[in-house]
């Protein structure tokens, strides 16, 4: 039998034994957290802190296009997430021949901590409706959503998670198939994290 997280919560904390031992934890690891993250979002839906890191699918879970009785596979970097009328972009930095193919070797890098350099699927036009929507998302009031890490595994072979580098806004963009686009960041990131992701500059 399948049960909702909310189904699973709710069995957790009638275990006094368990939510004391939780509570604990907690206090213990209080003092480990590097820094307080704001919210990425004021849609209290949306449970993710800009500058943490996620992997994508609990990204996709908490805007609601993943759930856990229906998970939804991504293939591709980028997902137009109709209900938040905001496009997901998970970007992998520095990509590695053997981990991508010819045609998904995009040339994705920071310029700054405030800007992104980023180049659309190769096959996405600036008539398309995603290079349309890319192009004049403030107009049409729609987000874009950037997820960053440096590499696409980490140094025991493990899935890399995504940094939430948060929401931002087009500023402009040249050619097409694919498009490159300059992206700004609303909220620059923090220098350390720069560092880490800021291995391939322009």
């Amino acid at each position: 039998k399948e049960f909702s997280i909310e189904q699973i919560l709710a069995r957790l904390w009638r275990s006094n034994a368990l939510r004391s031992e939780l509570i604990d934890v907690l206090d213990l690891i209080e003092d480990r957290v590097p820094r307080i993250h704001p919210p990425l979002s004021s849609d209290p839906d949306i449970p993710i802190q800009l500058h943490a890191t996620y992997s994508r699918d609990e990204i996709l879970a908490a805007f609601g296009e993943s759930t856990y009785q229906n998970r939804f596979e991504l293939q591709a970097g980028v997902h137009w997430s109709e209900k938040n009328s905001t496009d997901l972009l998970f970007v992998t930095i520095n990509k590695k021949k053997n981990e991508f193919s010819e045609t998904t070797m995009y040339n994705d890098y920071l310029l700054s901590t405030s800007h992104f350099h980023w180049e659309s699927q190769s096959r996405t036009s600036v008539a398309s409706a995603d290079g349309h929507r890319y192009n004049n998302h403030q107009r049409q009031e729609t987000k874009i959503a950037l997820f960053l890490r440096a590499e696409r595994n980490t140094a025991r072979n493990t899935t890399a998670p995504y940094v939430a580098a948060g929401y931002a806004s087009y500023e402009h963009h040249e050619s097409e198939r694919p498009i490159k686009i300059t992206w700004k960041l609303d909220h620059p990131l923090p220098q350390t994290v720069f560092l880490a992701l800021a291995k391939k500059v322009a």
